[in-house]
Parts: C-alpha cells; sequence; structure tokens
C-alpha cells in the first residue's frame, strides 16, 4: 500500500501546481484524433497553463521561446500548435502593434465539447456531466461537427471528412485512400455534407455509435451517395403544335389530295415553324418532301405560248 506522505496532496508555495480543463484537453484530442499536430496542440496547451501559473493570472505576455521551451518543441511547432488552440477557441491571442514585442495570450473557457468520437473521456468526470452528454440532442452532434469541418486547419480535406465521420475504427491510412477515392468522384463540399447528414441518421447515433460502419467500408461501398442532395432536373418545355401543323395533319390523313387541297396544303407547309418540324413524325415530314418537290418540279416545267404545260 502507498504510504499516505507520498501521495502529492495540494499544491503549496513550495511545490505550486498548473492546472488545466481536462474538458479543453478532450476537445484538442477529439478535434485532432490521429493527427501528428495533436501532440504539438497538448504540449503547447500545457506549456501555456504553466506560464499562466507562473504569472498568477489567465492573461500574459510571453515570447514563441518561452512557449517552446515549455512545451519541448520546436518554434514552428509552436506556431502550427497556436492557430489550432485559437481556432477551437481555447486561448485569444493579441499581436502588438508593427509586431515589436511578445504578444499577449488569454486563457479561455473550453467550449462545451459534443461527443465528437466514439472515445470514451468518462475518466474524472461527474455524474451530472455524463447526464448532460448524454442528453445533448443529435442535433448539436451534427452542428459541432460542421463548425469543426468549416474552422479547422486540417492537412487535407481527406482527414478533415474522416475527422467528421462519426465512428473511428480500423485503419485509418485505409480510410483516408478511400475518402481520396470518393473525393474524385464527389467535391469536398458534398462529401462534408453528407457524412454530416449520416451522423444524424440512427446508425451512427444508437447506443453510441455501435451500429455505425467502419470508415473504410463505408466509403469503400460508396454509402455516402444515399445522402447527397438529389439533382435538380429542369421541367421539360412543351411545345404545342401551332394551327399550321394543324392544318397539315388533317391534309396529311387525307392521303388523296385534289388540286385545291394540294394547293391549300403548300400554303399550311409554307406556314410550318422549325418548332412545327420537330414535332412533325417521320412519315409525316416525308409527305410534306414529297409535296414540296411535286411543287418545285411542276414550277420548273417550260409553258408553251397558250401557258399550257408542254
Amino acid at each position: 500500500m502507498t504510504d499516505s506522505s507520498m501521495l502529492r496532496g495540494k499544491p503549496t508555495g513550495k511545490r505550486p501546481w498548473c492546472w488545466q480543463e481536462k474538458r479543453a484537453r478532450r476537445l484538442i484530442r477529439a478535434s485532432m484524433d490521429g493527427q501528428s499536430g495533436c501532440i504539438y496542440a497538448l504540449s503547447v496547451y500545457c506549456g501555456l497553463t504553466e506560464i499562466a501559473s507562473d504569472s498568477g493570472k489567465a492573461t500574459f505576455q510571453t515570447s514563441h521561446d518561452n512557449i517552446a521551451s515549455k512545451a519541448a518543441c520546436s518554434i514552428s511547432g509552436v506556431k502550427r500548435a497556436l492557430i489550432v488552440l485559437k481556432k477551437l477557441g481555447l486561448i485569444a491571442v493579441t499581436t502588438p502593434p508593427a509586431l515589436m514585442g511578445p504578444c499577449t495570450y488569454s486563457l479561455l473557457v473550453s467550449p462545451e465539447l459534443t461527443s465528437v468520437q466514439n472515445a470514451n473521456h468518462t475518466e474524472g468526470a461527474t455524474l451530472e456531466e455524463g447526464n448532460k452528454k448524454e442528453e445533448e440532442p443529435s442535433n448539436n452532434l451534427a452542428r459541432k461537427l460542421e463548425e469543426i469541418g468549416k474552422d479547422h486547419i486540417w492537412k487535407s480535406d481527406a482527414e478533415m471528412i474522416f475527422a467528421l465521420y462519426p465512428r473511428k475504427i480500423g485503419s485509418r491510412p485505409m480510410a483516408i485512400k478511400a475518402i481520396w477515392r470518393a473525393l474524385q468522384i464527389v467535391g469536398v463540399g458534398s462529401l462534408r455534407k453528407a457524412v454530416i447528414k449520416f451522423s444524424q441518421t440512427p446508425d451512427a447515433i444508437r447506443d453510441g455509435g455501435k451500429y455505425c460502419p467502419a470508415p473504410l467500408k463505408w466509403f469503400s461501398e460508396e454509402k455516402w451517395k444515399d445522402f447527397l442532395p438529389l439533382p435538380t432536373i429542369p421541367a421539360p418545355v412543351i411545345v404545342a403544335p401551332s394551327q399550321a401543323l394543324l392544318d397539315v395533319r388533317v391534309m396529311f390523313s387525307k392521303r388523296i389530295l385534289t388540286v385545291t387541297e394540294t394547293e391549300t396544303a403548300n400554303v399550311f407547309l409554307d406556314r410550318l415553324t422549325q418548332d412545327d418540324e420537330n414535332l412533325m413524325s417521320k412519315n409525316e415530314k416525308d409527305w410534306a418532301t414529297s409535296m414540296k418537290l411535286a411543287r418545285s418540279e411542276k414550277t420548273a416545267k417550260p409553258l408553251n405560248q397558250t401557258g399550257e404545260e408542254r
């Protein structure tokens, strides 16, 4: 059994502590699941809380070098992590005019964390907090996922889509490849909306996502196509036949025409428009062509002096 004198107890003047919000750490882990930048973000957040503890207040001035020394990472890693923490709403950064001097940092109250992924973050949480998390409506999950998808900085569109997927099991690299294949078919905006829409379905929510398929299976089988918005099909344009076409069809139905009816049919044929010709059947077009040819041949025949055909 461990001696009680060996337990760390409470902070004292000789052994001061720096405290962190577990909710903030959960938010970082949930929003950057599986990414290498998650380690930098957690380390930099830890370093900022230590600097805040040394300053005795939540708002303080410090340099990138000091943050890098506390976080045990490079300055470039600090800069990338600060962007992430700012996007997540965990810190506020005030840059001095003309970039002269260190920036001012403020540690903020972490935003409410929805179960963005199915990891079990119940350590140290009270029963009341757990009940609130279970009672949170499913539409809040979709809203939080959409905010993370819009605002967070990702290495690629595929990683952003993967982070939006409600359950992360199986091979992450293979799932990323499956998402990339989907992005060759559909745009990132449409795929993001499809994933968010799927996250609101019973299969994705019921029993903590127990029945939600693995991302590799879901994207490989192109299940996202079931959640794409239906394409808008324009209404067909219906062109009504003109009176000239109706008259031509009456003449066509007679088959055998008198001389007077033939002249009348030719008048109707001259009145036809392009839309009328598109509405005519093949037989009607053939008949109209033969009528025009007969008229042209009759016109081309030479006449004698009495005006009669030779």
